[in-house]
């Protein structure tokens, strides 16, 4: 059995108030198991010296990010610091922290979780939190894992936050936030004893527009879209109706993300279009294999709360054993949303506590969460512009 305890502070610039609200909150004497860790999820502007004293309070490691607004069952200010603790008597954890990663190296990230491993019986599973790089996407992250394991259960953020230049994005590691290393939770013990299940809310199917033939991708590289049909991509999205300026690049682009078929039995991913290179390949917020079928989404509005909720109010109904639930929405989402997310984060609360379940919930800046290519086989994957959901 595994339990998650919720605590929140809008307490963000005193450190003894602060501490006060998540230990009185949590109750670890009365709630607490054999074995724990922690997540802190901050709001940007938070003191650092109130997130280390809240670290430093917790009998055990913690690991976390900074975002501009997140939510728990509890009735907090989205401006919080919330903590949510696992713990169980049969799941165990180990926590573990990269050292500064570098562009080009893959040592770094790779290390820390081979060693982190080892420290847990039969590790089936991975929480992290990774940082806001430009040189690694979320598939970079997902290539390494599996390299390591492909069978690991991988569910991550990549962190956010609202500032130009998004100079204030940072990881946690016991409560020291950090620009470029990379924190996480390794879930293992008996064979069983990790029950994750997963759902991601994306775009509705008749929000895809498609060309009067198939889309297939015939040249691609890390990140980037090249070809389509053989063809450039601009061509493709042109024969869509889609419009360019006077310097090539498509008006609103970023309002009609890919989705992409992998066409390996798996659940459609979405890649947000970026830009374009100068001799007309796609960037992208992932990877696309050749082979896969694509069309291009359109980002409705009305649709983003409405796809959480119709995804969200399923997999609650499907998991009613869960014990908790933790859910990172993209900040594209919540771009789209107006810049208000509160529409987004009450329905998530209002059906998860309809079920009298304990969740977290944060925008990201990236998504890594498993799909599935049959009822109980799973396969790690990158996301944009998607609510991803773990069933704890």
């Amino acid at each position: 059995m595994l339990k998650m305890l919720n605590a929140c502070t809008s307490e963000l610039d005193d450190e003894k108030a602060a501490v006060k609200d998540i230990l009185q909150g949590l109750n670890l004497t009365e709630n607490l198991l054999k074995n724990s860790a922690a997540i802190i999820t901050t709001y940007q502007d938070a003191d650092e010296n109130v997130v280390k004293a809240i670290a430093e309070s917790l009998p055990f490691d913690s690991v976390g990010m900074t975002t501009f607004m997140s939510a728990t069952e509890n009735d907090c200010d989205y401006m919080q610091i919330s903590v949510s603790v696992l713990t169980s008597d049969d799941v165990e954890f180990a926590v573990g922290c990269s050292e500064e990663i570098v562009a080009g190296s893959d040592r770094e990230f790779s290390e820390a979780l081979k060693n982190t491993l080892a420290k847990v019986k039969n590790p089936q599973a991975i929480l992290g939190y990774a940082p806001l790089l430009p040189y690694a996407s979320v598939d970079y992250f997902v290539k390494l894992v599996n390299q390591i394991d492909p069978k690991l259960m991988f569910f991550s953020s990549i962190v956010i936050d609202s500032t130009q230049g998004y100079r204030l994005a940072s990881t946690i590691f016991n409560g020291e936030r950090m620009k470029s290393r990379y924190p996480f939770i390794v879930l293992g013990g008996a064979e069983g004893a990790v029950k994750l299940n997963f759902a991601i809310a994306t775009i509705s199917p008749e929000k895809a527009l498609h060309g009067r033939i198939d889309a297939v991708v015939s040249k691609s590289a890390p990140s980037q879209l090249i070809e389509i049909n053989n063809a450039p991509v601009a061509n493709y999205l042109k024969s869509l109706g889609l419009s360019q300026d006077k310097d090539g690049s498509f008006i609103g682009i970023n309002a009609y993300p890919i989705i992409a078929d992998f066409k390996d039995g798996t659940q459609s991913v979405i890649r947000a279009i970026f830009a374009f290179t100068p001799d007309g390949a796609a960037i992208i917020g992932g990877d696309i294999p050749v082979g896969s079928k694509i069309s291009i989404g359109e980002i409705d509005v009305s649709e983003i709360v409405k796809t959480t909720a119709n995804v969200l109010g399923e997999f609650v109904e499907k998991n009613k054993d869960a014990n908790g639930f933790i859910l990172y929405s993209c900040c594209g989402r919540y771009f789209n949303l107006g810049f208000n997310g509160i529409e987004e984060a009450e329905t998530i609360r209002k059906i998860i506590s309809a079920a009298g379940k304990p969740f977290l919930f944060a925008y990201v800046g990236g998504e890594i969460c498993p799909v599935y290519k049959n009822v109980s086989e799973t396969v790690n994957r990158g996301h944009n512009y998607s609510c991803i959901i773990a069933a704890l």
